[in-house]
């Protein structure tokens, strides 16, 4: 049987569903044929290349010709999209990560850029119908899972969940209290779902210069060209000079920002899964975050809760999370076991047995 996998997105140094994919696939990089476009390269996947630049018509046109040239019985598309056609014979496996862009709630139908905003009608446009049509949906979560049945007819064993991981490094020397430092630490984006301006907002409420115990907030994961829009903002609530917002970091680096960050903050208004409370959970980082979509899955016991929608709310959950040493150490100690659940190990469990009933049919 010959399976093929879009890896456009999982070249180099990934995340989330980059990331997701290399979980997916380990030990059968070479085994399965990466797709891509001229010009792409990764050692770790046996590519082929063809076709368009541009992800849409390079997914909606390219990818299925390369899939019929290279014969292909299976195609693996791991980022929520997928052609809307493929050859005859061929099966489909979709990875769904998030509705989120089906949900005018999470964003009140924004977007920061014309690109954002031209996704979000991409997808709109393409994954209900490729969710109707592929032969197998993977989801991430099983919130991810319930949003797919409570939208599509999903017949009887079409859809599994197979959640995120992370590397096993994640779980290594988990940051102690003594190494911690006196700041916060959010892993966020500029989209609107991220709602980092009411996280800007909670955190002004309980942190201004000169005040006794003030900490600050280190911001990773937004664009570099939006940096300037949120400095004002937080200049505006009068923490300029507390808010750092860091350029692009390599892993190791964003691992040792975890384990040094006296609190994790996560504000989003919208998850599919939330990779980055399980990267604070593994790293000994208590965790305050939304009280919706997956992330009490994904935390379980181990994180304190707010309304995203509530800056009060935040402000006080955030504030009782920094002010209570003892509270912060019986958080980190449930969270790095919370995190375990997570395991690359455990995880190998249900990739397995995707791969074994894929092999059997």
């Amino acid at each position: 049987m010959r399976i093929g996998f879009d890896g456009r997105l999982a070249m180099g140094q990934a995340r989330g569903m980059g990331r997701f994919l290399r979980s997916l696939i380990a030990g059968r990089e070479q085994e399965l044929i990466g797709l891509c476009a001229p010009g792409e390269r990764d050692e770790q996947f046996r590519l082929e290349a063809g076709g368009f630049q541009a992800y849409p018509l390079w997914e909606q046109f390219s990818l299925p010709a390369l899939t019929r040239k290279l014969g292909l019985d299976v195609l693996i598309c791991p980022f929520n999209t997928a052609p809307l056609r493929l050859p005859a014979g061929v099966r489909l496996v979709l990875v769904v990560h998030d509705l989120i862009f089906l949900d005018e709630a999470a964003d009140g139908g924004q977007a920061v850029s014309w690109y954002q905003r031209a996704g979000r009608l991409y997808r709109r446009a393409v994954v209900p119908r490729v969710i109707e049509r592929a032969d197998h949906i993977i989801a991430v979560s099983e919130h991810t899972e319930q949003s797919i049945r409570e939208r599509f007819e999903i017949r009887p064993g079409r859809i599994r969940v197979i959640p995120n991981t992370l590397s096993a490094d994640w779980y290594e020397s988990p940051g102690a209290t003594a190494q911690r430092r006196p700041y916060v630490l959010t892993v966020s984006g500029e989209a609107p779902h991220k709602n980092l301006a009411a996280g800007l907002q909670a955190f002004a409420r309980c942190n201004q210069p000169g005040r006794p115990g003030c900490h600050e907030l280190k911001v990773a994961g937004v664009s570099p060209r939006h940096h300037a829009r949120f400095q004002e903002l937080a200049r505006h609530f009068g923490i300029g000079g507390l808010v750092e917002f860091l350029p692009r970091v390599e892993e190791a680096e964003l691992m040792r920002l975890y384990r040094e960050a006296s609190v994790f903050l996560f504000p989003s208004l919208s998850e599919g899964f939330g990779i980055p409370v399980l990267e604070a959970m593994a790293s000994g980082t208590p965790v305050v975050t939304s009280q919706c979509t997956s992330l009490p899955e994904v935390c379980g016991s181990a994180a304190m809760y707010f309304n995203p929608r509530s800056v009060e709310d935040m402000a006080g959950a955030l504030h009782s999370a920094l002010t209570d040493e003892a509270l912060r150490q019986e958080m980190s100690r449930l969270g790095l076991e919370q995190a375990r659940k997570y395991h690359p190990a455990l995880v190998a469990g249900p990739i397995q047995a995707f791969w074994g009933d894929l092999n059997e049919e």
